[in-house]
């Protein structure tokens, strides 16, 4: 038996514990991982939330690091028992203290980064890819627009953003965060109050071709639609809040503007291109190009706090992790 957060339904922060879970046996490709290091996302607490639909019970959490304790006889040779791997997946399940996984799904990791540095940075810049360089249209006069250029995915976004000379504007909520976006490299800097959109106007009057924004609330999808550009880009990805948000489309569609909402899971379905990506970006870190700040670290027995933290926006300029 091992400890895993198992949820029988969608629930608060406060009501997540511990439940003893037994260990499947190994079949054909599987591994047993014990895990060491969990990194805490958006989409774990849209789970935990019903933001995003699970089936239940179920164990939440899509990104772990640890090591290998056993092996199916029909797994590769590449691997093996004592080696360090990381994942970052559906089928969800790495809120536990050990997990039996595909072998597909493992990511070796380079010895010369950190546990703690790979579920802080891991997830999120691999979403940073998918935005960066998939959906977002590359501007080298006028800047894309991220919102919460703060928070922990956005500032992982912005340090890549600035290696590949993709200018990013950043939005952010409170006049504090001013300065940690801007350091993390956004160009510019602006605050959500009355006067933003005639302050953007006189800088940028066409407006943004791309727009990135997590939040996705009414405020930032109202103020979106004022700032976007014809036949620009309004992207709302890894949001906690669309389930429950309801918009005039019509208003948007004023600018012939495209709605992209990219999916992670699906873009990283190809596991060959996830590997591909992966090392890429963990290089960027090795090579001293991007800092992973660890905001908070919590024991798996605190996950609701970890959640909580996130929730009331704590996650200003680095990431949440959880020791297993």
């Amino acid at each position: 038996m091992v400890k895993a957060v198992l949820l029988n339904k969608a629930c608060d922060a406060q009501d997540l514990k511990l439940q003893d879970i037994s260990m499947p046996k190994l079949v054909n490709r599987q591994v047993l991982v014990r895990n060491t290091y969990l990194g805490v996302n958006y989409t774990d607490i849209a789970q935990r939330s019903g933001a995003y639909k699970i089936d239940f019970p179920n164990v939440i959490g899509v990104e772990a690091v640890g090591v290998i304790e056993e092996m199916a006889p029909s797994v590769p040779n590449n691997l093996k028992v004592g080696q360090r791997v990381g994942y970052c997946t559906i089928p969800y399940g790495a809120y536990t203290e050990k997990r039996v996984i595909n072998y597909e799904y493992l990511i070796p990791i380079p010895k010369e980064i950190t546990d703690q540095q790979v579920v802080g940075y891991m997830f999120k810049a691999l979403m940073a890819n998918i935005l960066l360089f998939k959906v977002v249209v590359p501007n080298t006069v006028i800047p894309s627009l991220l919102f919460d250029a703060a928070s922990c995915t956005g500032v992982i976004i912005s340090q890549i953003a600035k290696i590949y000379n993709i200018k990013l504007s950043g939005m952010v909520s409170n006049k504090s965060d001013v300065k940690i976006a801007k350091k993390n490299g956004c160009v510019e800097v602006f605050v959500m109050n009355g006067d933003v959109v005639k302050e953007i106007k006189e800088t940028h009057p066409k407006g943004f071709l791309n727009i990135m924004d997590s939040v996705y609330s009414k405020e930032t999808f109202s103020l979106s639609t004022q700032i976007i550009q014809d036949q620009g880009i309004y992207i709302m990805y890894d949001s906690l809040l669309s389930r429950n948000m309801k918009f005039d489309w019509r208003d948007i569609r004023k600018s012939s503007a495209y709605f992209v909402s990219p999916s992670f899971f699906n873009v990283y379905s190809d596991l060959v291109l996830l590997q591909t990506v992966v090392q890429d970006l963990f290089k960027l870190v090795i090579d001293g190009k991007v800092q992973v700040n660890i905001l908070a670290e919590y024991l798996l027995n605190q996950v609701g706090k970890a959640h909580k933290f996130i929730e009331d926006k704590k996650d200003v300029g680095g990431s949440v992790i959880i020791k297993v």
